[in-house]
């Protein structure tokens, strides 16, 4: 152990590991053969703390690498030699930085450090001698090496693979400017002898940064996910916290990304730009609110439409509920009594009063991490590959030009949901309450919809192969499924109707309106919403979802329940949910079709009833005029949509 100054200042405090002896010997030689026979002993005992007053750091060790009477070999054999692991967890308050070494100790008869090649996570093979130096922690050290480094959140943790062999460039001569040299005498019968250091301190000092309208609901950066900042072309460097990576006043959500098993890098450094290839999954911050209303939703049926009801919603950010006894605040929407206007109703939310938005009250949370895109099958090749009615998380990917995972029913859709990352993300099917809460966030001046841009709809995602993150190069002209400008969409390519998302024209399709935003809430493929209605018996109406009484969750908070009804009323949307409060509505015919409208863009508005009781959002991509953030329509939660994930992680 070492530690820098810790009597002076404690928040400097080093805290150093030594993990692994290894003893590489040279004890025999084949004539005729230019590889030499060798010898590791990977060693540890025991279980290890190291901690100080502001300082812990817990870590372990496994699978002790033995390898005997082995010639050098080649690199691909030893990419699957079996790796010694070190696992570390950062167990203080404070984000910490480490950094992993490997130190060279002096020998009289010493193997250089040229000839050994060492792999790290899944990090390329490198020689030893090719990493950058350091100043190393061991006094009597050779040389140091420093081969891993990034950054802990509380409770975070690390594991490091670490394979180390002579590689399949050693052998008895070397290639020189002079011409090929004997180097016999430097391997043979010579010891290589190093330990691994581990060093950690306390970063971020100066603390996280906030953005100050936002009231204490900043995001919320649970295990596994890895703040981004994303570029023009969609590119993805991890964000460093301590300073602006995202700013809710210029429209500019926090974003973050769940890597995958496969990365290259499974914890890059601050400034690091992140692989699309090492994407797992992408999410965007929804911060707690309270929104201002401006229509209850008191419709019983068909009339016209009012288009002088789009409008910047305002919207007041912050961690503490609205209190019926403060002035333009309100808790309870309003009760059936007070919809019939009996007497004696009690005062429930008014017009012009702040309420918070219901999906963050269900979940206790100080806001939510929602899918930015469709959720994709991973292995898919073609629209048809993702139409999959199955169970299997580890075909999930939330990005960008891949097919949405359509054909699935609401049952397997909230298991692959709720699956996902269950531990600490809570992770679940997108309720109609938390589509409600992208799109009054979108339609305030916090994110696209604003004043300044006339109030436009985001655009279209017309891809007929239901590629995730497209948008259509012009606003559809057509009614509903009478939309013909589109074209094939191939992943990662335009067309002459779509930008493919690393086009940066693609971001009219974003919630606002820049690459921050979250993407297919306009087309795309229709998504079914965790958000079905009472059955007569009062229990919910499962129809053709696939759920039944058992697998139907019991927890209230991963379902939205509306009211039972036969009829066709508008009534009995939820308040924030973004179906009632669009009113009114009326039919309006295109051609020989005739669909339910609603006053915000003309988009397709069917409530659920009796005979289809699940909600479904977003339209499809040849919905046209239709499609929307405010679409909405009824079915039976059968194999005809998409889905999306949502994260509600606590806070600490």
């Amino acid at each position: 152990m070492k530690a820098e100054n810790e009597s002076k200042n404690m928040f400097k405090t080093k805290s150093i590991f030594l993990l692994i002896t290894i003893i590489l010997g040279i004890i025999a030689v084949i004539l005729g053969v230019t590889y030499a026979y060798w010898k590791t002993s990977f060693t540890q005992e025991g279980f290890n703390t190291v901690a100080s007053q502001c300082f812990k750091i817990d870590f372990q060790e496994s699978n002790d690498i033995n390898l005997t009477n082995t010639i050098s070999i080649l690199n691909s054999e030893g990419e699957q030699l079996k790796p010694y692991n070190i696992t570390f967890r950062n167990i203080c308050d404070n984000d910490i930085k480490y950094q992993v070494n490997i130190e060279t100790l002096a020998d009289d008869n010493k193997l250089a450090d040229k000839y050994i090649t060492a792999k790290v996570n899944y990090g390329e093979n490198k020689i030893l001698t090719s990493y950058d130096t350091t100043d190393g922690i061991i006094t009597d050290h050779s040389q140091a090496y420093k081969v891993l480094e990034g950054h802990l959140r509380k409770d975070q943790v690390m594991s490091v693979d670490i394979r180390l062999w002579m590689g399949e460039e050693v052998g008895l001569y070397e290639n020189t400017e002079s011409g090929k040299k004997d180097i016999s005498e430097e391997i043979m019968d010579k010891t290589f002898k190093s330990k691994v250091t581990i060093e950690a301190e306390i970063e971020n000092q100066t603390g996280e940064y906030k953005e100050e309208i936002l009231n204490g609901t900043d995001p919320v950066l649970a295990d596994k996910l890895i703040p981004v900042i994303i570029g023009e072309n969609g590119t993805v460097t991890r964000a460093d916290t301590t300073k602006k990576w995202y700013n809710y006043a210029n429209s500019e959500w926090a974003n973050a990304v769940i890597l995958a098993s496969t990365a290259s890098d499974s914890n890059p450094k601050v400034g690091q730009e992140i692989p699309e290839d090492d994407i797992e999954s992408y999410f965007v911050w929804i911060p707690k609110y309270s929104y201002q209303l401006w229509d209850l939703g008191l419709y019983e049926g068909l009339t016209s439409i009012d288009e002088s009801k789009v409008h910047t919603i305002p919207i007041k950010f912050g961690t503490t509920n609205t209190d019926d006894s403060k002035p333009g605040e309100c808790t309870t929407p309003m009760t059936e009594d007070k919809k019939q206007g009996k007497s004696g109703a009690s005062d429930n939310c008014q017009v012009g009063e702040y309420m918070t938005h219901p999906s963050f009250i269900s979940f206790g949370v100080n806001g939510l991490w929602v899918g930015k895109f469709e959720t994709g099958y991973k292995d898919a090749q073609s629209k048809d590959d993702a139409r999959k009615n199955v169970v299997a998380t580890s075909q999930i990917i939330i990005k960008p030009n891949v097919y949405s995972w359509s054909g699935i029913n609401a049952s397997n859709a909230f298991e692959n949901s709720y699956k996902y990352k269950r531990e600490i993300l809570d992770s679940h099917l997108m309720k109609n309450t938390e589509w409600g809460a992208v799109a009054y966030l979108s339609h305030s001046k916090y994110g696209k919809y604003t004043v300044k841009d006339g109030n436009t709809e985001i655009m279209i995602n017309n891809s007929d192969n239901f590629v995730t993150g497209y948008s259509a190069k012009s606003a559809p002209t057509e009614g509903y499924q009478l939309y013909t400008d589109r074209a094939q969409s191939t992943p990662g390519e335009n067309n002459d109707y779509s930008y493919n998302y690393n086009d940066l024209n693609s971001v009219v399709a974003s919630t606002t309106g820049n690459y921050t935003g979250i993407f297919d809430m306009n087309g795309g493929n229709t998504e079914i919403m965790m958000a079905t209605m009472k059955s007569e018996s009062d229990s919910p109406s499962y129809s053709s979802s696939g759920f039944d009484e058992e697998k139907f969750p019991k927890e209230i908070q991963y379902y939205d329940i509306y009211k039972y009804t036969t009829e066709y009323k508008y009534n009995i949307g939820i308040l924030g949910d973004a179906t009632s409060e669009m009113g009114s509505f009326e039919n309006k015919m295109y051609g020989s079709n005739g669909a339910p409208i609603t006053s915000w863009y003309t988009d397709f508005g069917w409530i659920i009833n009796s005979n289809a009781p699940w909600f479904i959002r977003g339209g499809s991509s040849d919905a046209g005029t239709g499609a929307g953030i405010t679409f909405f329509t009824r079915g039976n939660g059968d194999i005809s949509n998409a889905y999306r994930i949502v994260l509600a992680p606590k806070s600490a």
